[in-house]
């Protein structure tokens, strides 16, 4: 059995698969792609399951109290205007490292058991 020319990968990948291109700031793509291999997984792989868990997360807004969305969206606000990316809900930066916040904790736990509770 012979191996696969590129354009025969190429014309597969093209007809599977949709491209999308995100640019992230400088620095950022490293970050990204060292998080997803300690995950053991690839930066695509991470990237995709991200993007499912935001659309989770985000499916689950009408039943979250509206004073935790603000407060989590303030948050998100404050930290864009740093130099660090924004932390993830339930985490905080600390010493230049993502630890988590116990106080947004327990709401990422109560979102997702609504969610799982709702399937």
């Amino acid at each position: 059995m012979t191996k696969p020319t590129s354009a025969v990968k190429r014309r597969y990948n093209e007809k599977a698969y949709d491209r999308i291109e995100i640019s992230v700031p400088k620095g950022q793509k490293e970050i990204i792609k060292a998080h997803a291999e300690a995950q053991g997984e690839s930066t695509t792989a991470f990237i995709q399951r991200a993007i499912e868990t935001a659309m989770r997360i985000d499916s689950l807004t009408p039943i979250i109290e509206p004073n935790v969305w603000e407060a989590a969206q303030a948050k998100m606000r404050k930290s864009q205007q740093s130099e660090q990316p924004p932390a993830p809900l339930g985490y905080k930066w600390q010493d230049g490292k993502l630890v988590i916040d116990e106080e947004t904790a327990e709401e990422v736990r109560n979102r997702f058991n609504k969610w799982i509770d709702s399937k």
